[in-house]
């Protein structure tokens, strides 16, 4: 309905880690499969293929705290719009043709 936002469908599971996934943009076949720590994200800031890896630039936050942040209600009271959670670049490096667990890399560089 109005006012209700799709987050309530997400669960947090930081014990899980954050699963990334590489596709194949031809077949739709996972090429790469890796699991980070645990991180948030709303925003790619970009992608790029380097040195048989796939890289992947974004905005992280340790948590998905944001979301709940970003009320109205929150947002027009200054005393909270000032204390958001900050969020910082990562650069993810996943090799192509990789698979399993692990690999790859969450690079704050």
């Amino acid at each position: 309905g109005v006012g209700s936002g799709s987050h309530g469908t997400l669960d947090w599971l930081p014990e899980r880690g954050t699963r990334v996934h590489v596709l194949d943009r031809r077949s739709g076949a996972v090429e790469v499969h890796v699991v980070q720590p645990p991180f948030f994200f709303f925003h790619v800031c970009n992608t790029f293929e380097a040195d048989g890896a796939v890289c992947v630039d974004l905005c992280a936050f340790d948590d998905p705290e944001i979301v709940s942040s970003l009320s109205l209600e929150r947002l027009t009271d200054d005393s909270q719009a000032r204390d958001l959670p900050r969020s910082r670049v990562v650069r993810l490096s996943l090799p192509r043709r990789g698979g399993g667990d692990g690999g790859g890399d969450a690079d704050g560089g």
